[in-house]
């Protein structure tokens, strides 16, 4: 007897059977082959025995220019929006992508611009390159008077650029990624308009050119599944690390090394619905030392942006100490940490679109939530952006305050002007339950919306 094996495609994933089948030998007498009729050979072209075209090396200029230009308003400073244009493009075979954009502002607070290159030459490593300016408001001068004035505004240009080069190694039941490379950032402090005549400042040191150089190094680890029409990664571990090390080229203080890592546990449930209940947890952890410029902020909604209309993103990044209820950078400090509990239930598998209109609903999901996050400066210096003894003294910020809240959320999967590529799009809920005494009284309930998975 023969074997024969079959797959079956449900909502949790393939099935694959295998079994005894019937003898070749008895089905052959009992249905024997129908004749095959002749069938007249057809004529096959002649091949050409040379071909004198010219040979040329591959280029990828004709398929790497720019194609179009996406307008745009982001925000700029005092609210007031920006002028950007932004372009990307690739080569026909993938060796080559880039994409850049530049904003105008419509006041004098600074001209904002970014740009990224990704090779794929190589095979391995991959290797990218990005850099960008940007502007922000760091503070005022102010006259102590009487009566007290803003003399000028100070506002803040930081400069980044970074090279790496980034291995993958996937398999099929877990992936690894690692990435090395360097990188600089620069920061400088401009006085907006200038001082009027005759106003001197008593130490002008904070308005010369901090360069900081840095060593950047990354790993990945998963081994979670996503089966098809799932709702969430399910049954596995995932975990990513970053560590930079930082020092101030102008000084001889020591090195800054910050550390950030984090882990996701992923577990299924076989309860009813089209596709597992997950019930997924995370937590983060961040180390920044005390000579770094940046900090560490607690609070925000974390998710994937999505592009609907070229370079047109809907949504926020994500974020690695968020908390949903409260405003991003809530919470501050060198040290930080979060944790997330979510139940993830499946609702209804649509799987229908609207007519003629380009949108198709694909599927639907409850998420239950809970976030706790905390941000301190475990160091307190004399000078420096934040932990400083002037913060430490007017917001106490050593200790170790909390900020927690739980929701829910409504996440629909569907594919907006394509077909091909659903987004997730989710609608929450969060009710802090806890925000120390900086917050008041937790008693504000917040809507917000969201695109792609928290984690």
């Amino acid at each position: 007897p023969s074997i024969l094996a079959s797959v079956l495609f449900r909502s949790d994933g393939y099935h694959l059977g295998v079994g005894d089948c019937c003898d070749l030998a008895r089905t052959s007498a009992l249905y024997p082959a129908a004749p095959i009729p002749a069938v007249s050979p057809r004529p096959v072209a002649a091949v050409a025995a040379e071909d004198t075209s010219a040979i040329h090396g591959y280029s990828p200029w004709r398929t790497l220019w720019p194609r179009y230009w996406w307008p745009s308003l982001p925000d700029g400073l005092h609210g007031k929006s920006r002028i950007a244009l932004e372009t990307s493009g690739s080569d026909v075979v993938g060796r080559h992508a880039y994409a850049a954009g530049i904003a105008f502002p419509r006041d004098n607070s600074g001209v904002t611009w970014s740009a990224a290159y990704e090779y794929r030459g190589l095979g391995l490593p991959i290797l990218d390159a990005f850099a960008d300016q940007d502007w922000s408001l760091a503070g005022a001068i102010v006259d102590q008077g009487p009566p007290e004035r803003t003399l000028s505004e100070i506002h803040q240009r930081s400069r980044d650029a970074e090279v790496t080069a980034t291995w993958l190694r996937p398999r099929v039941r877990r992936s690894l990624s690692l990435t090395a490379g360097v990188g600089a950032e620069q920061t400088r402090n401009v006085l907006v308009p200038g001082l009027p005549s005759g106003v001197r400042l008593r130490d002008p040191s904070f308005l010369d050119a901090r360069t900081y150089p840095s060593v950047i190094a990354a790993l990945g680890w998963s081994n979670a599944q996503r089966p098809p029409f799932s709702i969430s990664p399910e049954d596995g571990l995932a975990f990513a690390g970053t560590a930079r090390e930082r020092w101030r080229a102008d000084s001889t203080a020591a090195s800054s090394l910050s550390l950030v890592g984090t882990g996701s546990l992923y577990k299924s449930l076989d309860l009813p619905g089209y596709a597992h209940h997950v019930l997924a947890l995370r937590g983060a952890a961040g180390i920044v030392g005390v000579n770094n410029p940046g900090y560490l902020d607690v609070g925000g909604t974390s998710g994937t942006p999505v592009t609907l209309i070229a370079e047109y993103t809907l949504g926020e990044g994500r974020r690695t100490f968020g908390v949903r209820g409260f405003e991003a950078g809530s919470l501050l400090g060198d040290r930080a940490l979060t944790g997330t509990i979510e139940y993830r239930a499946p609702l209804v598998r649509a799987g229908r679109g609207l007519g003629l209109l380009p949108v198709f609903f694909d599927r639907s999901s409850l998420t239950l939530f809970y976030d706790a996050g905390s941000a301190w400066c475990a160091t307190i210096v004399a000078v420096g952006n934040l932990c400083t003894a002037d913060q430490q003294s007017a917001f106490d910020i050593g200790a170790r305050r909390w900020i927690a809240a739980a929701g829910a959320e409504l996440n629909i999967t569907a594919a907006v002007l394509s077909w091909d590529s659903p987004y997730r799009f989710r609608f929450g809920v969060a009710h802090p339950v806890h925000a120390d005494v900086l917050f008041g009284n937790p008693a504000s309930v917040s809507w917000y919306f969201a695109t792609g998975l928290s984690f």
